[in-house]
């Protein structure tokens, strides 16, 4: 069978509903699982602020703005942070609509329901320039079909929509429809690998004020000074600031600038989508009487289901809605997992994403979901395994298809769903594989 693949037409200009029947009794209050999401890398510059906040981790780059200032963005979004996780090397921020996280050069923001989340990029980076980073090295966006597309509003009114707002930001961006476009499928825009893909300069000073300073001021003695002297809309400093910032330190000074790799040797990202639950097993993710919103509930539906058990030395950060959903965030140094529910009958959805590295390959990969879609019984999903190329794999000629890394990932047959779709796709620098899945009937 011939996956559909398009590539930079966005098409459809439309969006087409996949058939989601929804009893009479939920239609009105139905919620749209299906998230957005966007991944920005910025480009690491010498100049970024270099921060310790609260005597914690060392923070630098935008896990130095302040919470205020995130809490504006988010605002533009229409989601809240309801609680907040750190490691040594990423800040995990668990949403009233999903997750964010915020590393040094590089921010993750996912965001379900009718949140519009690509409005909050202008906002984005105009923080990240207000640090030095003002050069965006690659974005990726991404997200399965909406449930409800007549719901969603400016930007997310249709993937064409979608693809024209992010081409008017970037250069280079390739828009993708990913699967069969009669049913389930994904969609995908990224840009190329580049210094810089904005396609102009920042600008901070475009009348859009948001409350709030960036950073801690008193807690930061390393800050380009040029940039803090700028008309920013997120700075609102007065001349009585109080305070004299020291020049930024030069290696030779001893002090080396805030780096991070850009792509590191082994950067995946694997995503489970899931509609269809299972009754008795969505029955987990309903708040009971007697039970506390939030964490304490969380904490339950995670012994219950066995979620905590996929990742049992990672520190979790698990939230359970009234009267029913679920999202958990989970850290182990560097990487990340995350998973949101939508429980309820006729519009059933769940979502797991990682970038923990997986060790086993494809037999790793496979293991993985299928511990996942055991703890959901779904009718139907997709998987998605975004990986970047490997050391090994940089000198291969790319008309020999396909290569190690991409063979290396891929999901086997799962005993209670068949497998109807099977795409691989090479980018620059990455590749895909995408999978859809079905029960047996």
């Amino acid at each position: 069978m011939a996956p559909i693949l398009s590539s930079s037409s966005h098409e459809p200009a439309g969006e087409q509903n996949v058939s989601v029947e929804i009893p009479d009794a939920y239609a009105e209050g139905a919620f749209e699982g299906p998230e957005k999401l966007l991944e920005l890398w910025f480009l690491p510059n010498a100049a970024a602020t270099q921060c310790v906040l609260d005597g914690a981790f060392a923070q630098h780059g935008l896990r130095a703005v302040r919470r205020e200032v995130w809490d504006a963005m988010l605002d533009v979004v229409r989601c809240k942070v309801l609680n907040m996780i750190q490691s040594e090397y990423v800040d995990a921020y668990l949403l009233s609509e999903s997750s964010m996280f915020v590393y040094p050069h590089k921010l993750i923001l996912k965001t379900c329901g009718t949140t519009t989340l690509l409005k909050a990029l202008p906002a984005v980076l105009r923080i990240a320039a207000r640090i030095g980073l003002d050069k965006v090295w690659r974005v990726f966006y991404s997200r399965k079909t909406f449930m409800f597309p007549e719901r969603q509003e400016y930007p997310h009114s249709g993937w064409d929509c979608e693809a024209r707002y992010l081409d008017d930001l970037f250069i280079d961006g390739s828009a993708y429809l990913v699967g069969k476009i009669s049913a389930d499928h994904w969609y995908l825009y990224l840009t190329a690998p580049r210094d810089n893909c904005l396609r102009e300069p920042i600008r901070l000073d475009d009348g859009q004020a948001v409350e709030g300073d960036i950073l801690s001021m008193a807690d930061c003695p390393f800050t380009d000074i040029a940039a803090l002297n700028r008309a920013d809309p997120f700075h609102a400093a007065s001349s009585d600031d109080g305070f004299t910032l020291p020049p930024t330190p030069t290696s030779e000074e001893g002090v080396e600038p805030a780096t991070l790799l850009l792509q590191p040797e082994e950067d995946q990202t694997v995503e489970i989508l899931m509609t269809g639950l299972d009754v008795e097993h969505a029955r987990r993710f309903y708040y009971r009487p007697g039970e506390k919103e939030g964490s304490e509930g969380g904490k339950r539906v995670d012994a219950e289901t066995g979620l905590d058990k996929l990742d049992p030395n990672a520190q979790m950060d698990s939230y359970l809605f009234v009267p029913c959903g679920y999202s958990m965030n989970s850290l182990r140094g560097a990487n990340y997992s995350t998973i949101h529910v939508t429980p309820e009958p006729g519009y059933s959805y769940a979502s797991f994403e990682t970038n923990v590295p997986l060790a086993g390959g494809s037999k790793a990969v496979t293991e993985l979901v299928r511990q996942v879609v055991d703890i959901f019984r779904p009718s139907k999903f997709s998987v998605t395994v975004f990986k970047s190329d490997s050391p090994k794999d940089a000198g291969a000629d790319a008309d020999h298809q396909p290569m190690p890394s991409s063979n290396a990932y891929q999901v086997g047959q799962l005993a209670d769903w068949r497998r109807s779709n099977c795409i691989r796709y090479e980018f620059e620098g990455y590749h895909l594989n995408f999978y859809f899945f079905e029960r047996w009937s």
